[in-house]
Parts: C-alpha cells; sequence; structure tokens
C-alpha cells in the first residue's frame, strides 16, 4: 500500500516538474520569438529607413541634373542668341557701309565725268570750227601679256594685289576716253572698280582692287584707248591717246 502511495507521488512530482519545464520552455520559445519579432521589425524600419533617404538623395540628385542641364541649355541658348544678333547688327553694318561706298561711288563716278565733260569742252573751245571726227573704238576685254612678252619688253612692271589707284593726268582726261576706259577696266577678270574721283588740277584717279596678284599694266597696255603706262611705286599713271580730230576738206 505504501509502494503504491509512494509510486503515485513520484508520478505526481516528475509530471509536475514536465509541466514547470514545459511552461519553462514555452516561456523561453515566447521570449525568444519576441525577440525575433523585434529584431525583425526593427531591421524592417531600418531598411524602410535606409530605402527613403536613397530615394531621396536619388531624386534630389535627379533634380540637381536636370537644373543643371537646363542651365547649360539655356545658357547655349543665351550665348546662341547674343552670336545671332551681334552677326545680324554687324551684317546691317556692312550693307549700310557698302551701300555708302555705293553712293559715294556713284557721285565719285559722275563728279569725274562731269569734270571730264568740262574738260573736253575746255580742250575743244579753240576747235569749234573745225569738224570733229572719232574713230569707233573696239572695246573687248583686254589681252594678258604672255610672260615671254614680258621678258622681252623694256617697260617696268609690277605684280599687285589688293588696292590698286589709278592716275590719269587731267589732258589726257577726254570724257569719251574715260568711259570707255572704266568699261574696259570692268571687263578684267578679277579686277574689281571701287571708286573713280579726282579733281579738274591732279586728273582723275580710279580705285580697283583684286584679289589675286596681278600684273595689271600689262594688261592696260592692251587696251586701245591707252598711249602709255607708267609702273610706279605707289600708283599706275595712265596715259591716254590723243582726241583723233579730222579736219573736213570742204
Amino acid at each position: 500500500m505504501n509502494e503504491a502511495r509512494r509510486l503515485q507521488e513520484q508520478i505526481l512530482i516528475k509530471a509536475e516538474d514536465n509541466k514547470v519545464k514545459t511552461l519553462k520552455q514555452a516561456d523561453e520559445l515566447g521570449k525568444r520569438l519576441a525577440t525575433e519579432a523585434a529584431e525583425t521589425r526593427r531591421s524592417a524600419i531600418q531598411q524602410a529607413y535606409d530605402d527613403e533617404k536613397k530615394m531621396k538623395r536619388e531624386a534630389e540628385q535627379a533634380i540637381k541634373t536636370q537644373k543643371e542641364t537646363v542651365r547649360v541649355r539655356g545658357e547655349k541658348e543665351r550665348k546662341a542668341l547674343k552670336r545671332a544678333e551681334q552677326e545680324a547688327a554687324e551684317a546691317k553694318t556692312r550693307g549700310q557701309e557698302a551701300a555708302a561706298g555705293e553712293l559715294s561711288a556713284q557721285k565719285a563716278l559722275d563728279k569725274a565725268r562731269a569734270k571730264g565733260h568740262e574738260l573736253v569742252n575746255i580742250t575743244k573751245s579753240a576747235e569749234l570750227s573745225k569738224p570733229v571726227a572719232k574713230p569707233i573704238l573696239n572695246i573687248g576685254v583686254p589681252k594678258v601679256t604672255s610672260q615671254s612678252e614680258k621678258s622681252n619688253g623694256t617697260a617696268q612692271t609690277k605684280s599687285r594685289i589688293g588696292l590698286i589707284k589709278l592716275i590719269i593726268a587731267h589732258k589726257d582726261a577726254d570724257a569719251d576716253h574715260m568711259v570707255d576706259f572704266e568699261n574696259s577696266l570692268r571687263k578684267i577678270p578679277d579686277i574689281r572698280l571701287v571708286m573713280i574721283g579726282g579733281t579738274t588740277s591732279d586728273g582723275a584717279q580710279i580705285i580697283v582692287s583684286s584679289e589675286k596678284s596681278v600684273v595689271l599694266s600689262n594688261i592696260l597696255r592692251q587696251l586701245p584707248m591707252v598711249k602709255e603706262i607708267t609702273d610706279r611705286q605707289a600708283d599706275i599713271l595712265v596715259k591716254l591717246k590723243p582726241v583723233v580730230i579730222l579736219e573736213s576738206n570742204i
């Protein structure tokens, strides 16, 4: 009887120990799970915070890059606009200068022709009683003198480029010959007529320009109305042939 009771007490004691042990294990498991859950929650919160910071930083960098791109593009557009305005202003100025130069050249041409007619009238005043006839001049493109012809000639020649001044002595400045001479200059290749001027005392002055090096004196010697060419250091002296006066037999 005592053995059975003792055995029963041992069973109860063992069951109580198992219960305490089970409760302790459950408590420890609960604490471990709570700790792991808290750690997982903290990790998730930290990750979310880091992700948010990263996204914010990337967004700020994207905005900064976009602003810089807009600034650079705006600066380029402002520079292009300023350059276009400067080029337009320069083109306008060049156009105005060209128009003014053309007007000045035309006035000088008209003045030179008027003075030429005045000189012709003075020269012919003593010959009014004699009928005058002038030969018809065949004006064409002047022939360029070859290298062998230049080497055989005795006249001094000089290669010129840029602006070239031609001086026509006033005694040779016959109006018709001047017009023929001007027309011949316009027909010479690579030669551009810039300005015509001069005075009654100093004679007519013609400014031409050439973008290529040219021996203009040799070309001028081929013109039918030219009598003599002197190639000087600063300019070219042109002597035109005198006016042909034919006396009538009547």
